[in-house]
């Protein structure tokens, strides 16, 4: 009878770090691969070197080794010729060259360009929703409209952005989602809902 007693104060002591805080969440959606491509920083984006049909087994080990990982995808309708075929991509919050080799990962961005479409992963973090650095812009338009541009040829205009961040000029990282259901007088760039800001 102690021995029972004991063992399951063995397995209550064991179970009690496993929680929803504790539990690794690996949200997926479709993505346009043309919404991707513009925003991609390739000093920080990483092609796997091997084939794999198991996405989340290798963020997961790439989460568990501390690897920052924003996002990560794979091309859904893959039209490029070559033998090495659809490969699993990530971007991550910082550049990791030699510990991303460590992983069979190398830096590059291409193979996002052969796919329409991109499954894309998000780790703990909402579904459909990426990061961009950029800066905040007023655009005199309309009466004025704020926008958030990410380079010379992309810029959206940034729903719910805090009053507090409506300075031109401001650098920025933000983590947005696509608003395709809303409109506005403004038509400076596609409308993203603001998730969460903060300044660079």
């Amino acid at each position: 009878m102690l021995a029972v007693l004991v063992l399951v104060a063995v397995a209550l002591t064991a179970c009690e770090d496993v929680g929803p805080d504790n539990v690794l969440r690996i949200d997926s959606t479709i993505v346009a691969s043309a919404d991707v491509v513009p925003r991609v920083n390739p000093a920080r984006t990483y092609e796997y070197d091997r084939h794999t049909n198991r996405m989340d087994s290798v963020l997961t080990a790439l989460w568990s080794a501390g690897l920052p990982v924003e996002e990560a995808w794979w091309p859904v309708n893959y039209l490029c010729e070559d033998v090495r075929g659809p490969r699993l991509t990530v971007a991550l919050e910082r550049p990791e060259d030699s510990r991303m080799a460590d992983h069979d990962f190398s830096l590059g961005t291409g193979r996002l360009q052969c796919s329409a479409d991109l499954r894309q992963y998000v780790i703990g973090r909402p579904a459909g929703s990426f990061r961009v650095d950029g800066t905040i812009r007023f655009i005199d338009v309309e009466g004025g409209c704020w926008a958030l541009r990410v380079n010379e040829s992309l810029q959206y205009e940034p729903f719910g952005l805090p009053a507090a961040y409506r300075v031109d000029g401001l650098q920025v990282r933000a983590r947005l989602r696509l608003r395709d259901d809303l409109g506005s007088i403004c038509m400076i760039g596609r409308i993203a809902a603001v998730l969460s800001i903060e300044t660079r």
